[in-house]
């Protein structure tokens, strides 16, 4: 494997000499454990993890992708993951300099961690900085306007490194502020709270919260990409470092890392902050009036009511008069063949619209395949509910004929826009289909699903 490769290249010297001394001193006691075996035995492995990743409930844009990769990885081992909460990267990497974690899941600059006396995981993703400002406040265009505002970065991320890179690089007079125990999603909500003029986060993590912080916006990238890793105990055993390489390695060629980085990094890009304002009104002037309908419909069904809202609400914006040019109607935006279908006499009945829309989306889950597990078989359900269920099992016998997975969301979501090209329709049993609407209207859920989940409950919204 080749991030394996490249460790072992690394770590060469430092196990040569470590031969040598063992050599010399042959009444030394028996060296401990390597790591894998001892997590092995322990039946767990420790994870340093932002607090907020450490539920899992929501997604959590790169927190929520680590925590993910970083449960994938345990299952590997054979052992549970159990998450040990840190408020942010500086934390993490105490927590396992202490050996209270066997690694820090939080994707953090290579040169942060070597320089914190760890060592770091294999380099899996890039980070770019972004500098971010407050609509109404204070916006630098470049370099040299950002020396004259507040700045702030979190501590160990992507926007520090990327500040000192800048500073070391011919901008001395460059400052800012690192606030002890924050995250990029801490130093942007200080931002939106007019508590410092800029932030400098990872471009990723302003993709995610940006859709619960809709008043910020990108002003300029500074410097170049960063390479980021987890960081691992310092040492001359690579065990687990080596055990960690193989996994990335068949993560990225199995697709394992897409479809995680498709849960908490996917859905962003199709609803503009504008929509989030309006979204937010509505929540609490429309949704009141509604919720006990929906948390009934979801009771009926076995599903999520905040999920039954979120389709609703793109169906709708929550209007139970809603009338579209094709002639679908109410909140769920049934049309005439489906509201018989599922006993929906007035499709303008508030009740009768969520209750039917349920009960649609519930059937449409059940006749998906078995082999199709969640949240992709929720997804595909969606994205039915839209195009039909027709279509979409021509989207997923197209996805298998072009070698990916039928089973998997984000190859039936890259597939599904080639249901309007003639070349690809005339091979399928249902014809033509707007495959790319399917592919949006679904994200449109899925992002205003994560905004109820958070706003709805108070414990996932600090």
């Amino acid at each position: 494997m080749k991030l394996r490769a490249q460790i072992r290249r690394s770590a060469a010297p430092a196990l040569g000499a470590a031969l040598l001394l063992s050599c010399a001193a042959a009444q030394a006691p028996a060296p401990e454990r390597d790591p894998v075996t001892r997590i092995r035995a322990a039946g767990l492995l420790r994870v340093a993890v932002p607090a907020p990743a450490a539920e899992a409930a929501v997604a959590l844009g790169p927190a929520g992708m680590d925590r993910d990769l970083a449960a994938a990885f345990a299952e590997r081992l054979g052992v549970r993951m159990e998450p040990v909460r840190t408020a942010g990267a500086a934390e993490a990497l105490a927590r396992v300099r202490s050996g209270e974690a066997d690694l820090a899941a939080v994707a953090m600059p290579v040169v942060r961690i070597r320089a914190a006396g760890l060592r770091p995981g294999p380099v899996h993703r890039s980070g770019q900085a972004v500098v971010v400002a407050r609509r109404g406040g204070v916006r630098p265009a470049d370099l040299g306007a950002l020396h004259r505002v507040y700045v702030e970065a979190a501590p160990g991320g992507t926007g520090a490194a990327a500040l000192e890179a800048v500073r070391a690089a011919g901008a001395p007079q460059l400052l800012w502020t690192e606030p002890g125990g924050t995250d990029d999603g801490a130093v942007l909500r200080r931002l939106a709270e007019g508590r410092a003029e800029a932030a400098v986060v990872d471009a990723a993590s302003l993709a995610h919260h940006r859709a619960f912080l809709p008043g910020l916006r990108a002003a300029f990238e500074l410097g170049s990409p960063i390479p980021l890793a987890w960081a691992l105990p310092a040492g001359s055993d690579t065990g687990l470092a080596e055990a960690l390489a193989d996994f990335f390695d068949e993560a990225f060629t199995g697709g394992l890392v897409a479809q995680i980085e498709d849960r908490h990094l996917g859905h962003t890009a199709h609803v503009h902050p504008l929509e989030i304002r309006a979204l937010r009104r509505r929540l609490a002037r429309r949704l009141p009036r509604y919720r006990d309908l929906f948390v009934e419909a979801a009771r009926r069904t076995g599903m999520d009511w905040r999920l039954l809202a979120a389709v609703g609400y793109q169906e709708s914006a929550w209007n139970p008069r809603a009338v579209s040019p094709t002639g679908v109607r109410g909140i769920m935006m049934l049309t005439l063949a489906t509201a018989a279908r599922v006993g929906v006499a007035s499709r303008l009945d508030p009740a009768e619209s969520i209750f039917g829309g349920a009960r649609h989306l519930r059937s449409l889950h059940e006749r998906l395949p078995a082999s199709v597990r969640e949240p992709d078989r929720t997804w595909m359900a969606l994205a039915a509910y839209n195009v039909g269920l027709g279509h979409l099992l021509d989207a997923r016998a197209l996805a298998e004929r072009r070698g990916l997975d039928p089973d998997r969301w984000v190859d039936v979501r890259d597939t599904l826009p080639l249901l309007s090209r003639r070349a690809w329709y005339a091979r399928t049993r249902y014809g033509f289909a707007r495959g790319e609407e399917a592919v949006v209207y679904v994200e449109r859920i899925r992002l205003f699903y994560q905004q109820l989940l958070r706003w709805l409950d108070p414990a996932l919204a600090s």
